[in-house]
């Protein structure tokens, strides 16, 4: 919020995230994990589609309804996300389509509509906006597919972190209009804001997901992901003093329902048998008993 104050939008924004998030691991990786850079062809091929055809394709899908509809829409589009893990994990992993992850899916999707306020609203979208919209939706998904496919590639989490924000750095590099980050670069708070836009807001949540893919059904974390609007309404309300309305209420109580609804599911990935993990290259991701 701090640095769109300062002129900079939502594309600008995107871009400097996984910029300075690059400029902030690379120098300390290749000290100290200098292994994260050496990759096979084949983990590439799976890291490419982590950033490009999930971090590129869901961003640019996503300010393209934001350009065309109301931002309940675009974020309700987005968080369709977790139907198309469920039903991509089937295809590509043979996860169970249980009838209790259906419907923690269900609960996590109405939960988000009642948050994004969509349902306080008559419901016109364009069928271009909604194309575009489940395109978002599609793309965001696609972290969870290729990020475990990464995995059993043989990446650990810190290489699928770092390589995923390099890829994605190429498909969205020319979005941004750099005159406008340099005219922020002059007030001092850009830096912090910069900064914890990078580690609080980027590294760590997604090597916290791709560590979780290590342990979890794919179809679970998207799920369990699902938090992050109700993360972001709580600190909206303390933070920016935003209104906290019976609609927010609704939808933070079916979302908390779909994780826990998740976490009882008797063949979800917290109740999952144990099975032998990849380690990584420097094998600090191999399964401990």
């Amino acid at each position: 919020r701090p640095l769109s104050e300062m002129g900079l939008s939502v594309q600008d924004i995107t871009v400097l995230r996984v910029l300075v998030s690059i400029l902030f691991a690379a120098p300390v990786l290749g000290v100290f994990f200098p292994q994260v850079f050496r990759i096979t062809a084949k983990q590439a091929l799976h890291l490419a589609g982590c950033g490009i055809l999930s971090l590129s394709f869901f961003n640019i899908c996503y300010f393209a309804v934001l350009t065309r509809s109301d931002v309940s829409v675009a974020v309700m589009l987005l968080y369709t996300s977790p139907v198309f893990v469920m039903l991509l994990s089937v295809l590509c992993f043979k996860e169970k389509l249980s009838l209790c992850k259906g419907i923690a899916c269900a609960l996590a999707i109405a939960g988000c509509a009642a948050i994004s306020g969509i349902w306080q609203g008559k419901l016109n979208i364009p069928f271009a906006v909604l194309l575009t919209g489940l395109g978002s939706g599609l793309g965001y998904a696609l972290y969870s597919i290729f990020g475990r496919y990464a995995r059993n590639a043989g990446a650990d989490s810190v290489t699928i972190t770092l390589w995923t924000m390099i890829f994605a750095l190429a498909g969205t590099v020319w979005l941004a209009d750099f005159s406008r980050i340099a005219t922020a670069m002059q007030e001092g708070k850009f830096y912090l804001c910069a900064a914890g836009l990078a580690l609080f807001s980027t590294l760590l949540p997604y090597y916290f997901y791709t560590s979780a893919l290590k342990k979890l059904e794919t179809s679970s974390c998207a799920v369990l992901a699902a938090v992050e609007p109700v993360t972001g309404c709580l600190i909206g309300f303390f933070l920016w003093k935003e209104d906290f309305s019976f609609s927010i209420l609704l939808g933070i109580i079916l979302i908390l329902s779909a994780l826990i609804l998740a976490g009882w599911e008797k063949d979800s990935g917290f109740t999952h048998k144990k099975t032998a993990a990849v380690p990584g290259p420097s094998g600090e991701d191999a399964e401990k008993p």
